[in-house]
Parts: C-alpha cells; sequence; structure tokens
C-alpha cells in the first residue's frame, strides 16, 4: 500500500512530497490517465540501495507531476463521483432499455 505505513523501515507518508515520493517508489500502477510507480525489478533495485543505506534519486519534475495528481485525486468529492457515474453509466442503460424495449414489442 503506497501511501502506508512501510513494511520495511515503518515510514507513514504525511506531508504531499512524502505521498508523492511513496507513490513513485510503489509498484507500477494506473491512475487515470497517468502510470506511477516502479516495475518489480526497478523496485526491487531501489528497495535493496535504500535498506544499504543509499538514497534514492527522485526526478524533480516527475516528483511535481505525481504531487499534482495525488493532490488532483484527493480533491475529487463523492458528488462528483456520483454525477460522473451517471454521465458515464445513464446512456449505455438508457441503450438497453431502448434494446430490451424494442424487443419486447
Amino acid at each position: 500500500m503506497a501511501l502506508g505505513r512501510c513494511r520495511s523501515c515503518d515510514f507513514i507518508p504525511v506531508t504531499p512530497e512524502d505521498c508523492a515520493r511513496s507513490l513513485m517508489l510503489s509498484e507500477m500502477f494506473d491512475a487515470g490517465e497517468e502510470t506511477f510507480g516502479l516495475s518489480r525489478a526497478a523496485l526491487r533495485v531501489a528497495s535493496s540501495d535504500i535498506q544499504r543505506g543509499g538514497e534514492y534519486a527522485f526526478d524533480r519534475d516527475e516528483l511535481a507531476r505525481v504531487m499534482t495528481a495525488h493532490a488532483d485525486a484527493k480533491s475529487i468529492t463523492p458528488r462528483r463521483l456520483i454525477l460522473d457515474g451517471v454521465r458515464w453509466l445513464l446512456p449505455p442503460l438508457l441503450l438497453l432499455a431502448i434494446v430490451l424495449w424494442s424487443l419486447t414489442d
């Protein structure tokens, strides 16, 4: 879990930058139209380096991009989720209802 307690070092991300760094050092995942994280192989290498006392070199531009995307995701309200769900589900449901209605005639 990228934003929870790290099982290896007990680090808990708190600040927006901490959260972005944790997301960047997690297994690769899709977040909408963007992809964050590292491949399993790259994650093993980064984990090994960090455990030996090294530091992961975060790309500042990538860090800023992840911080922005995380802030955007956190700003989504339940109302917006419902409205987006209705907007995406209503047309196919109406189409299905029309098809079913036409088949019953």
